[in-house]
């Protein structure tokens, strides 16, 4: 419908608002980075799928606008503190250009090559393009020590970090139901999914927390939980019931913690725990609807082959973003010395 793609817009640049000040107290991301990183995803996403074929130019405009809000925590963690950096802007825009179009679009493309029902990517929210490639973006330039700043969440105001923080959730649920394209069957089970699995999220990273005695706040495990919950249900949300992709954003919230606190990168830059945090969320949501998924997954259609085509596009789109990021990661070094 015509809606959708202005509501879609509309949802990701206020999700980009929110992102920018729940990123204020650490680093000052311009508000026209959102802005840009957003429109050029969109139009270069559109433009190949046009080119290739594959999802429809529209659907991979629509879910491109995600770029926008993502842009703001990806900037952030590659960035050295307050002080202004070109390194972070221009590893955002090749994040943009190249790598959301092409995990976007080029896996949907070489699955509409097989024969019919022989392969499937389901990745209906584009997980692979904000989640695993980010997450890959961000490994190899986060060991270099691009980004050396230790992100602190929040905005240095209590009541800006509520009214962002509860305005995110909201949001997203407008954005996905937009991303579908009209008001149909799927409309109502994406709502709830959208509203509740990143509320599962936040109590999963929350409990992890707490048992794992972590010195951190509640406040930082909800946030961080309600990301990781969105992440989580991005690639199944039309393929899978609300009842588990609700559980789903739960196991998000659990494994999200443990990636990210893990012993063996806690005291890493936020950039790699948030990379290894990405790709640990990420990998879970793109393999579920392989198990769950209403007629391609394997406890409901016995198809066994989803989840190995899952697991590839989830390998390569990860293997293509650190290859990417290696010059970045480079030259930011370079710009350091």
């Amino acid at each position: 419908m015509v809606w959708t793609l202005p509501a879609a817009i509309l949802a990701a640049a206020l999700l980009a608002l929110s992102a920018v000040l729940l990123v204020r107290a650490s680093v000052r991301v311009p508000w026209w980075l959102p802005l840009g990183a957003g429109a050029a995803a969109v139009l270069c996403s559109a433009a190949l799928a046009a080119l290739l074929g594959g999802p429809p130019p529209v659907f991979a405009a629509t879910v491109a606008t995600a770029a926008a809000p993502v842009s703001v925590p990806l900037a952030a963690a590659l960035s050295r503190g307050r002080r202004r950096d070109a390194r972070p802007l221009i590893a955002v825009a090749v994040w943009a250009v190249v790598l959301v179009p092409a995990a976007l679009v080029v896996p949907g493309r070489v699955a509409a090559t097989c024969p019919p029902t022989a392969c499937v990517v389901e990745d209906f929210g584009g997980a692979l393009a904000f989640v695993i490639a980010t997450g890959g973006f961000l490994l190899v330039p986060s060991i270099a020590t691009i980004g050396r700043n230790r992100l602190r969440s929040g905005s240095g105001s209590r009541a800006v970090d509520l009214v962002a923080g509860l305005a995110i959730v909201p949001l997203f649920a407008v954005w996905l139901a937009a991303a579908e394209g009209d008001v149909d069957d799927y409309t109502v089970p994406l709502l709830i999914t959208a509203l509740l699995a990143p509320a599962l999220g936040a109590l999963g990273w929350l409990i992890v927390d707490r048992i794992r005695g972590v010195d951190a706040t509640a406040g930082r495990a909800l946030r961080l939980g309600v990301v990781a919950g969105i992440a989580v249900v991005l690639p199944g949300a039309a393929a899978m019931t609300p009842p588990y992709l609700i559980g789903l954003g739960l196991l998000g919230g659990v494994v999200g913690a443990l990636a990210h606190d893990a012993k063996a990168i806690v005291s890493s830059p936020e950039g790699l725990r948030a990379a290894v945090a990405a790709l640990t969320i990420g990998a879970v949501g793109m393999l579920a609807p392989g198990i769950l998924g209403t007629s391609i997954g394997f406890v409901f259609a016995a198809r066994t082959d989803v989840t190995g085509m899952q697991l590839v596009a989830t390998l390569a789109v990860a293997v293509l973003a650190v290859t990417v990021s290696i010059p970045v990661a480079v030259v930011g070094r370079r710009g350091s010395r």
